[in-house]
């Protein structure tokens, strides 16, 4: 409801509502935020099942993630684009809707002690952790770096739609989970122009990217203004034919590529008769080690 008055507030008055408007803007509860994104889960992408090591908790679209000691549970990966020249300064994340899962056949499988690593190495259960009633995790998600991709910034987070209570082995899940990005002019931002496109590899990515993480569905912008449009199908005839000749680092004089295997130096040579495979087969491929990186 509006507020009105007959006559001028007095200064002291005046004061106290600037005062109050101040703190009701940095409020708890009320989140300014640049970006608000969204994104919905359902009880039937989990699938809990009881092994030797351990009540497994797996989930459509997300991958298994935890400190050691901690239970593991599924994360899932999440993008949310930027304004160009920006980076995310902070998140808040809200769930709601939290749906029970029942009860898990036993402990959760405690996260593994080394990631990535195989075999898989489990951790021992953390007796602080296994032995409280509290929801775990705590929080829904995390915010992590803000990247480039497709000429695009985007912040990065990782969204935990499933909690348990490690003592009772309670499960539930959010149906719902709302990020809201803070974001701050990014002094480091390089906007490089995209300066050679091949519409078909765009098409693949965005009929892929799903398999990433949420929010990158559909990320291949249509138009791109002032890169070089090369159709991918007389690229595939070159490299049949042995024409294949990319530069040592990204340029437009070289032959383009679109699958880059990094590796280090003891294993480049075994790793290029793969790419000259995958070359030959229609997918320009190269083999970068971490070396050559740094």
């Amino acid at each position: 409801m509006p507020l009105s008055c007959s006559k001028p507030l007095p200064r002291i008055a005046l004061g106290a509502a600037v005062a109050l408007c101040a703190a009701l803007a940095f409020a708890p509860g009320i989140a300014r935020a640049d970006v608000t994104r969204s994104f919905n889960f359902s009880p039937s992408s989990v699938v809990v099942n009881a092994t030797p090591a351990g009540v497994v908790v797996a989930m459509e679209g997300a991958v298994p993630e935890g400190a050691p000691g901690a239970p593991e549970l599924p994360v899932v990966p999440v993008f949310v684009e930027l304004a160009a020249g920006q980076r995310a300064r902070s998140a808040t994340v809200v769930a709601s809707g939290w749906t029970s899962l029942g009860t898990a056949p036993g402990r959760l499988r405690t996260a593994a002690a080394v990631t990535p690593g195989f075999p898989r190495l489990g951790s021992n259960a953390d007796p602080s952790i296994y032995g409280s009633a509290d929801w775990f995790p705590a929080r829904a998600g995390t915010l992590g770096p803000t990247g480039i991709m497709r000429g695009r910034p985007l912040a990065t987070l990782a969204l935990h739609p499933v909690r348990v209570r490690p003592q009772t082995g309670e499960l539930e899940i959010a149906t719902r989970i709302e990020v809201r990005v803070v974001t701050e002019t990014d002094p480091d931002a390089e906007l490089s122009p995209r300066r050679r496109v091949v519409p078909e590899w765009e098409s693949q990515f965005d009929l892929s990217a799903g398999s990433y993480g949420r929010g990158l569905e559909h990320l291949a912008p249509e138009v791109y203004p002032g890169a070089r449009i090369e159709p991918a199908s007389g690229m595939r005839t070159q490299a049949a034919r042995g024409g294949f000749a990319p530069t040592s680092v990204p340029s437009v004089e070289g032959s383009p590529v679109q699958y880059l295997i990094i590796t280090n130096a003891a294993m480049s040579a075994q790793l290029q008769r793969l790419a000259d495979w995958r070359t030959r087969t229609g997918v320009p491929t190269i083999v970068r080690t971490v070396e050559f990186i740094q």
